[in-house]
């Protein structure tokens, strides 16, 4: 797998060769019968954040120009400087709010930069994934309970693990309904959001793990078996009876334990079922 050796930013303008168009509609980029890819160069442009000379480019394919910065994570960014700060900090557990109070910049800033990172997370994951040619380990799965926007929008988020690589293999959203107690008005602001925004689908789980099964299936040899380590949520055995290719899947369950109160220590069959997944 390549993997570029210096950012964009830092290749001199004189060096630089873009080797495809960026642009989605651009006929290069179709899927059947694509165009050839060719370009010219088109002048430059100095960057007013740090006056660095950006080269563009005329694609041949699509007509559009394109510059250097266009193959940048920094592309159309005001302090691109802010960028590798709000990652480090984003991954030490700070809210976006004190973020912005130690970067001196505005709280909205750095959502925004929050939502760059992640798109950008999403596509060098995928990218590593693509090059994987097989899977020849076992596989955990879980899904990570948390919130979007506020509790009424529970979301798990299915994690695709290899045991032994710690490789992250997939990454899907299962946004459900929100359970447990709740009193009379949450109730009532419940049925007021699901009218505005919708219901959450059903069986969400189990559709992420399809999607995971879809994926790893892909990269296991043929004759071999997928693994999975489980818990015991009752979606993922349907999911996995349902698929076409269960005949393929094998599944180690370890049953989630009951909990505890509040700050006690966990359980034996806590700490063993945390170990084998």
């Amino acid at each position: 797998m390549e993997w570029p050796a210096i950012p964009i930013e830092e290749i001199p303008p004189d060096e630089f060769t873009p080797d495809h168009c960026p642009r989605r509609e651009c006929p290069s980029n179709a899927r059947e019968s694509p165009a050839v890819f060719s370009f010219r160069r088109f002048g430059s442009f100095v960057r007013k954040c740090d006056g660095r000379r950006v080269p563009r480019f005329l694609c041949h394919a699509c007509g559009h120009t394109i510059s250097q910065q266009t193959f940048a994570a920094s592309y159309y960014l005001k302090r691109p400087e802010l960028l590798e700060s709000t990652a480090e900090r984003l991954e030490g557990g700070q809210a976006h709010r004190q973020i912005a109070r130690g970067l001196g910049c505005a709280a909205s800033t750095v959502t925004r930069q929050a939502a760059r990172l992640e798109r950008h997370s999403i596509v060098v994951q995928a990218y590593c994934i693509s090059h994987v040619e097989k899977i020849d380990e076992d596989v955990g799965y879980d899904h990570f309970e948390t919130f979007g926007i506020s509790q009424y929008f529970p979301i798990g988020i299915g994690t695709a693990i290899g045991q032994e690589s710690r490789l992250v293999y997939s990454v899907d959203a299962a946004p459900h309904r929100r359970r447990g107690r709740m009193s009379a008005p949450q109730k009532t602001m419940r049925a007021e959001l699901e009218r505005v925004h919708g219901r959450a689908p059903r069986d969400s789980y189990a559709k992420a793990l399809r999607e995971t099964i879809d994926l790893l299936l892909g990269k296991i040899p043929e004759g071999k078996y997928l693994h999975l380590v489980t818990d015991d949520h009752p979606q993922y055995a349907r999911a996995i009876a349902r698929h076409p290719k269960s005949s393929r899947i094998r599944r180690d369950v370890h049953p989630n334990p009951k909990r505890g109160p509040k700050r006690t220590a966990r359980s034996s069959e806590a700490v063993h079922r945390d170990s084998q997944m």
